[in-house]
């Protein structure tokens, strides 16, 4: 899935991974305490709209991933999309970067972390 999400929106796999494994721990059923649902921790604004079930990983996914290659053709930059994806687009506005929030800094930097992980980088 992750795979064929990531040629159909044009993501790094690995990027789709990193930002999983950040937002869930590869659980389908979390929910966060704002009301994040799924693998990429979708909230009801992405999920009724396009009329999915946020636990179903395929649609997550997709959903998720379609959003995430939104927000890295606004930015074009990977650590302001991330903090758009974690804090919003609002903040990122309001702050002209990242948001000076502990969660999105930390957020920010463990996805990359783990993203060049993936990629081979030290």
């Amino acid at each position: 899935m992750i795979t064929r999400f990531a040629q159909q929106y044009q993501v790094p796999k690995n990027l789709i991974i990193a930002v999983i494994k950040k937002e869930s721990a590869f659980d389908p059923n979390a929910v966060s305490h704002k009301g994040a649902k799924g693998l990429m921790q979708l909230m009801d604004v992405h999920t009724q709209p396009a009329r999915i079930d946020p636990f179903h990983p395929a649609s997550n996914i997709e959903i998720g991933t379609a959003h995430l290659a939104r927000l890295l053709s606004k930015y074009d930059n990977v650590s302001l999309a991330l903090a758009a994806y974690n804090a919003g687009e609002g903040a990122v506005r309001k702050y002209q970067g990242i948001p000076p929030f502990k969660e999105t800094e930390r957020y920010v930097a463990d996805v990359l972390n783990t993203y060049q992980r993936l990629n081979g980088l030290p």
